[in-house]
């Protein structure tokens, strides 16, 4: 049986879907190669954490949507490494395509100086699985994407409408690395909710696809220095 729309808690992840976009814009506006503010990055993991303590009481349940999913070693594995598959293929095929119809490539001057020995590198990686496969797709993943799809009933059309949505605020909140980088990341968003919905809302595959392709990405950006 379908469940009404809930409207309070539809309202509430448009408020923090929008706060997540300002953030993207923040970090856009104020990453260049003489300033890196880390301003943008705080208040997201500040919007992140009011939104987790909020949203479960606007709807019942949706704190144990993705994380209070037990780890399926075997099944939630090979998701995840579908899921690398599937963007590390967006990168090497599409990506070259949508910067030939927008013009350059992502950019990734943020990282610039950050990387240029084994320490700098580490540190990317650790930032990277805690803030980008754990922060993200907890904001992305099992709060927005989770939010919308309880708020609209928890029905398909919401399950793929929640899907499109979050995908659309995660790739703007990637606007900082330009056109390119913003189609791209919005692709990725597409491939980590679908890894959680085909997880039946365990954020785990998704976790480790995020965290696996930025390492990849990562190495290879040391190596390429």
């Amino acid at each position: 049986m379908t469940r009404a729309v809930n409207k309070q808690l539809l309202w509430a992840c448009a408020a923090f879907g929008g706060a997540l976009v300002i953030t993207g814009l923040w970090r856009a506006a104020t990453v260049t190669a003489e300033s890196n503010s880390s301003l943008p990055t705080i208040l997201f993991v500040a919007l992140t954490v009011l939104f987790l303590i909020g949203a479960p009481r606007l709807a019942p349940g949706l704190d144990r949507f993705g994380l209070g999913r037990a780890f399926d070693p075997v099944r939630h594995v090979m998701l995840a490494l579908l899921g690398v598959a599937l963007v590390k293929l967006s990168g090497a095929y599409l990506e070259p395509l949508i910067g030939q119809l927008l013009g350059g490539d992502r950019d990734l001057s943020r990282f610039s100086g950050q990387i240029d020995d084994i320490g700098g590198l580490l540190s990317l990686l650790a930032f990277s699985w805690g803030f980008a496969a754990f922060g993200e797709e907890l904001a992305f993943r099992a709060l927005l994407m989770g939010g919308i799809w309880h708020a609209l009933g928890g029905t398909r059309r919401a399950a793929l409408i929640a899907l499109i949505v979050q995908s659309l605020v995660f790739g703007a909140v990637h606007l900082y690395q330009g056109p390119v980088g913003l189609v791209g990341a919005g692709i990725s968003g597409l491939v980590f909710g679908g890894l959680v919905i085909a997880a039946r809302g365990s954020l785990w595959p998704a976790i480790l696809a995020h965290g696996i392709s930025n390492s990849i990405s990562l190495i290879l950006l040391y190596q390429s220095g």
